[in-house]
This record gives C-alpha cells, structure tokens and sequence, in this order.
C-alpha cells in the first residue's frame, strides 16, 4: 500500500485557540534552553529589505535547525506597509514545520498571531527572571501591533496596577487604552496616558519599549534603582545611561548582541560583549537574573527563529491532540 503523507495546515483562529500566552511563556523557557545549549543551529535566518522598490517589502526567511532529531522548520515573515488597494494586513507570516527523523513536511501555519504569541511571551519570561516580584507600575513605550503582546505578556507575569503608555500619536494611544482594557483578564484597568517620559519612567518598576524609533525615547537618568527595562524595538530605543547603569545586561541570543541599541556602549567601552549574558543562560541558571532589589536590569529581545520553532512544535501537538485543522495529503 502506497504510504500517505498529509499536511496539517492551520489558520490564525486555529492557532490563536491551541496557546495560551502563559503556556507560550513556558515555551520559551525550552527554546532559549535550546539556544545557549548549542541544540539550535544559529547564523540561518535572511533579511531582504527592498524599501526603495515597488511595492516597497521587507521579508524574512529565519529557518530553524533543531539537532538529535527534533525538527526543524522555516518562518516567512513580510511587511508590504506600502501596498494600496489590498484589503490585507501589511504584516503576514507563515510556519513550516518538518519532522526532523524522516524530513517529512508536518504543518504549514499561520504565524502572524504566532509571532506575536513568542514576543509576548519573550517579554512575560524576561520580566519574570528581572524585575521585582513586587513590580506594580510599568510603561510601555508604542501602542502598536508589538505594545499589544508586551501587554499581555508582562500582565502574566506580574500583578500590574498601573501601565503609562507613551505613544507619539495620541488618538492611537487612547485606541490602544481601550483595546487593552476591553480585553480584561490579568490586563489592569488603570491604564493611562502618559503626561511625558520623564512622569512615566521615574515611578515605574518596569519599562518596555515597542517602537520603531531610531532614538532613544526615555533619559536613563530618568530611572529608579530596582527599574527593570526591555527593549523589543528593532532601532536604538534605550540610551547608552540605561545600559551604564544596569547591573544585568542580557541579550536573547548571543547573536543579536549587534543590536543597533548596543552598537553604542559597545563603542564607547560602556560594556563589553562578556558583560551581555543570555537569556537562555538565566533559564538555565548559569547566570543570575535579579539578585537585589536596588539593580536596574535591562534585556534587548530582538527575536530567535528558535522560539517560532518550537512555538510552532507545541500547537502543532496541540492540534494533533485535538483534530484540529485541515488534512491535506501532499503524497
């Protein structure tokens, strides 16, 4: 009898419905593990930028290589912000995801919510491992698609009373207050506007930034002993003080340690690149999160194709488990 290969395929309502954001959280643990364990191939991922073409594109081709078998996977990743006259999201992405004993094809998924999911939690994980267990008031710098999944993520982890959010456009700021605030669960209701940087930063115990600015959007003076901050955006968002003042430096992955936000302290011999731990190495305990009250710690999450990986591995069992999706023989 002939052998019959079929291919799981999952829309976004079907992977929104098989994670949670604190079962993505736990997730992460395992992919950053993979990382500094040497169990995941680094150095894959491509970025083509075609800004200047017509229609101007961003894409993202990151593989993931998991050793021993485990699998291994690609995300598809594009931001078309310049097309006209589609009814589509300018952010799209997929999943594929491959048995890694026989190769065989498993699933193609949508990953947009996916990626969204592992930011999120990438952030509910790091702020579990750096800020203080009594961490009430934080602020989030952005109120798009990235501040939604920061939300979510650091409500998590911490009980949260109060979240300034700073946003360069008001009427989205207002719009991000009320979506937030509507979705309930451990997302508090005091969510405000934030008067200035300056008010926000200087009573917060938290930080995020999930912007695209291409300067730093807080002075890292502004910041109380026992702050903790992390930088999601893809620019310079944190100044070179946030960083001199920190008593944990830690990066995702060791090989996003080039980060525009590091470029300067590097530079300037503010730290070193032996000064930057990994987060897989506080997961694992090979390094120390927070150890004092007083410390300001700062972590740079700029995004591990491992974490789509294994993101991708867990709701794909989810939906086995289930009979959830669309079977489609392919051999």
């Amino acid at each position: 009898m002939a052998t019959v290969l079929n291919l799981r395929v999952l829309s976004e309502a079907q992977v929104k419905s098989l994670a949670t954001m604190r079962e993505a959280i736990e997730i992460q643990k395992e992919a950053f593990a993979l990382v500094v364990g040497g169990e995941s191939l680094p150095g894959l991922r491509r970025w083509i930028d075609r800004h200047n073409d017509d229609p101007p594109c961003l894409v993202g081709f990151l593989p993931s290589f998991l050793t021993g078998g485990r699998g291994y996977g690609v995300k598809i990743i594009s931001d078309f912000s310049g097309q006209r006259g589609h009814d589509l999201p300018h952010m799209m992405a997929i999943v594929v995801v491959c048995d890694g004993r026989t190769g065989a094809p498993q699933a193609v998924m949508e990953a947009g919510h996916l990626t969204d999911l592992r930011t999120g939690a990438a952030t509910g994980l790091a702020v579990d491992l750096l800020a203080r267990g009594d961490a009430r008031v934080a602020t989030i710098f952005g109120a798009g698609r990235m501040a939604r999944n920061q939300m979510e993520g650091l409500s998590e982890v911490r009980r949260l009373e109060t979240v300034w959010v700073c946003s360069r456009t008001e009427s989205r700021a207002r719009a991000y207050i009320a979506e937030m605030q509507a979705m309930g669960g451990r997302i508090p209701q005091d969510i405000r506007l934030a008067p200035s940087p300056k008010q926000c930063v200087e009573v917060s115990d938290i930080v995020i930034t999930a912007t695209t600015a291409e300067n730093p959007v807080f002075d890292g003076w502004d910041l109380r002993p026992g702050t903790c901050v992390i930088a999601g955006g893809a620019y310079r968002e944190v100044d070179s003080e946030t960083i001199r003042r920190a008593a944990k430096v830690v990066v995702d992955m060791k090989e996003n340690i080039h980060a525009a936000v590091f470029r300067q302290p590097l530079a300037e011999k503010i730290i070193t690149e032996d000064d930057i731990a990994d987060l897989g190495e506080l997961v694992l305990g090979r390094k120390p999160g927070r150890e004092t009250a007083e410390e300001i710690t700062f972590c740079k999450t700029e995004g591990v194709p491992t974490q789509d990986l294994v993101t991708a591995q867990y709701i794909l069992r989810m939906a086995e488990e289930r009979g959830i999706g669309t079977l489609v023989p392919i051999l």
